[in-house]
C-alpha cells in the first residue's frame, strides 16, 4: 500500500503453507489495513522519522513558522545523532532522560 506521504509500505501477512492460503493472507491484510485505518502503526520508525512526521503535521496545523521551529530544534538535537536513529518502540523512560540529560 502507499501511505499518506505516497510511501510505499509492506506487512508480511504470512507463509504459504498447507495452512495458510489465501482466505487466511485475505483476513490478515483486512486485519492490517483496518488497523492502519484506527492509526495504529507497526513500522520500524526511528525518533528522527517520528520528528520529521511531526514538523509536517505542524506545518498541515500550525503554519510554515511553527513547522520551521521545530525543525531547527530538530536538527539540532535528534537529526543525525544516535538517538535520532533509535526505533520509537526501544524509546523507553531511561533512554529519554538520558538524552535529556536528567
Amino acid at each position: 500500500m502507499r501511505d499518506e506521504h505516497n510511501r510505499k509500505r509492506y506487512q508480511k501477512l504470512g507463509l504459504d503453507t498447507p495452512d495458510f492460503g489465501y482466505e487466511q493472507a485475505y483476513e490478515a491484510a483486512r486485519k492490517w489495513f483496518e488497523g492502519r485505518d484506527a492509526g495504529i502503526v507497526d513500522e520500524d520508525i526511528t525518533a528522527s522519522d517520528a520528528c520529521r512526521e511531526y514538523v509536517e503535521d505542524r506545518r498541515e496545523k500550525k503554519g510554515d513558522a511553527t513547522a520551521r521551529d521545530a525543525e531547527l530544534r530538530f536538527q539540532k538535537y535528534v537529526y543525525d545523532t544516535p538517538f535520532g536513529a533509535i526505533k520509537v518502540a526501544k524509546l523507553h523512560t531511561p533512554r529519554i532522560e538520558q538524552w535529556r540529560g536528567v
